[in-house]
């Protein structure tokens, strides 16, 4: 593929200079060619825009700040210098990237803006609240990129999510109620956001990419629809799957569908919605259909995210999950790449064998790893998944019976995509024991890997070993954890719910509360899993009030 990008979505990393040199060094040896930094707002950090705090048409940010410092001190005391501070700083990074030949990309969600601006412009505003149909957002857009291309000349280009809920003012969330909003074609107001950037990126030699970043079909349909009347040199990024980054969800069914548009297609290394590499999950053979598919659908970039900006301190890049990054770098430039060389890229990044191994020992070593680390997804699928659905809270324990219906049957729904999975979590008690039994798998798996960690192999770096053993128990616990996390859910909705109560699901609910306690004790009492992001997604007090909720239930 021609674009390989990797992505840094957590500020903690983006800001972080000394880490940003180890990731373009990592790019640069495994052959990634496009940096993508992705953080909300990231544009209002570089860009005032001067334009509306009265600067005029000065040909840089430090022109501008200079005719305007006096009313940024007023209007945004906060921000004042900061803008051109940050912007030095990208600078300095896209400088460094162009010297590995690497490339940059910024990546936002429209629409942004700094809280200061309504200070300025009240008619981008309705009955007191942000109006995202207000005709002065595409002056306000067209303003902030003509300063961004301006000032910062070394950017590649920019991306996009006009279609999420997840921007400061979102019009596909329906947040005004305004006769406007009302009135407009979610399709059309998409069309006009793009085409006030597309313009102002076309003028400056930028490559635009729209993101195909939805929660709904109805939107993806939307966003599609908005984007048939666009320029064809706008590239479309589409999720590997629908909606996020599901990896038993079925392949995105936009991909191959976007006209003449370039495409590329993105990736998750780090593993949200797969356990953040606390429960590893390497998914060398997932990526290696998914590219294949995607190859074979016209797409021509990948983009492979990292991080994530909800876990702020953390990376695949400190995880196992490390090899997801080496597998689609790998299977990007190369889909015939065999899976022991992918191994053999990580596990020399990783220093995971004796540097004193014989060749012979070295590969006996990289293929006891492969044959570990290649059975970890499939544990993590039976722990977080369940029937393919998504009922955890990005890895994390649901905090109630009804939290985890709602991210498995509304927020994170399946079947708005498969059909077939339509009564995928049915109450009734035949479908709860086929669930739980999954959950029961993932124990005795885990258990049997946790194992063959311990023995380990004469190949092994001696600490790097101990420190494979101390992350497979903590998998261990998260697993075990999260069966009875399950256990407590499905038996708790049928025991509360339920016309006629099945005793034996009554049973099942009352030991999963019991045992829950136990499990909460320990949690709080060894110190197994209180490191960071560890603490996070087995955190002994969403736990327990997870158990809280099943008892009450329980009792009612």
């Amino acid at each position: 593929m021609k674009t390989r990008a990797l992505e840094l979505h957590a500020s903690s990393n983006i800001w972080n200079p000394d880490g940003l040199i180890e990731v373009l060094d990592l790019m640069a040896d495994i052959d990634l060619n496009t940096l993508v930094i992705h953080e909300i707002g990231i544009m209002e950090r570089l860009v005032y825009p001067g334009r509306f705090f009265g600067a005029g048409d000065e040909p840089g940010i430090h022109h501008r700040y200079r005719s305007t410092f006096r009313d940024l001190y007023r209007l945004d005391p906060v921000r004042r210098s900061r803008p051109y501070q940050h912007l030095s700083f990208m600078r300095w990074l896209a400088r460094r990237a162009a010297e590995r030949g690497i490339a940059l990309f910024l990546n936002n969600k429209e629409l942004s803006y700094p809280d200061s601006l309504f200070r300025l412009r009240p008619d981008l505003m309705v009955d007191g609240s942000p109006c995202p149909t207000a005709p002065g957002w595409i002056e306000f857009l067209e303003t902030k990129y003509d300063e961004l291309f301006t000032d910062f000349p070394e950017l590649a280009g920019t991306i996009t999510s006009p279609g999420t809920g997840e921007s400061r003012l979102s019009f596909s969330a329906g947040w005004c109620s305004c006769d406007r909003c009302g009135r407009t074609d979610p399709s059309d107001w998409y069309a006009t956001v793009i085409d006030a950037i597309h313009k102002v990126a076309t003028r400056h030699a930028k490559t635009l990419v729209v993101r195909d970043f939805v929660f709904t079909r109805s939107s993806q349909d939307a966003l599609a629809d908005g984007l048939r009347g666009s320029s064809d040199d706008i590239v479309i990024c589409l999720k590997n799957t629908p909606h996020d980054y599901y990896p038993t969800f079925p392949d995105n069914p936009r991909i191959g569908e976007m006209g003449a548009h370039p495409q590329w297609v993105e990736l998750d290394a780090m593993g949200q919605y797969f356990g953040w590499g606390i429960a590893p999950a390497i998914m060398t053979e997932d990526i290696r259909r998914r590219l294949d598919h995607a190859r074979a659908n016209g797409v021509d970039g990948v983009l492979v995210r990292i991080d994530w900006e909800g876990l702020e301190g953390h990376s695949a890049l400190r995880t196992f999950n490390a090899l997801n990054i080496h597998a689609a770098a790998a299977l990007a430039a190369d889909p015939s790449t065999p899976t022991d060389l992918i191994y053999r890229s990580w596990a020399t990044y990783s220093r995971a064998v004796h540097e004193d191994a014989t060749p012979e020992v070295a590969d006996g070593a990289r293929a006891w790893l492969r044959d570990l680390l290649e059975r970890t997804w499939p544990v993590t699928a039976k722990t977080l998944y369940a029937h393919d659905c998504v009922f955890s809270d990005s890895s994390q324990f649901p905090v109630s019976i009804d939290h985890a219906f709602w991210l498995a049957e509304e927020k994170n729904s399946l079947r708005d995509w498969d059909p077939s999975k339509e009564n995928a979590l049915s109450p009734d008690p035949g479908n709860i024991e086929r669930l739980l039994e999954e959950k029961r798998q993932a124990v005795r798996d885990v258990a049997d890997l946790a194992a063959r960690a311990d023995e380990g192999h004469p190949g092994l770096n001696v600490d790097w070993h101990a420190e494979l053993r101390r992350r497979f128990r903590v998998f261990q616990e998260y697993v075990g954890a999260f069966e009875l996390a399950a256990r407590a859910v499905f038996t708790g909705r049928h025991v509360r719910d339920a016309d006629d109560i099945d005793p034996h699901l009554l049973a099942e609910a009352r030991a999963a509360v019991r045992e829950m306690r136990e499990v909460v004790d320990r949690l709080r009492r060894d110190g197994l899993a209180d490191w960071h992001p560890a603490a996070a997604v087995l955190s002994a007090d969403r736990l327990e009030c997870l158990r809280e909720d099943v008892a009450k239930a329980i009792d009612r």
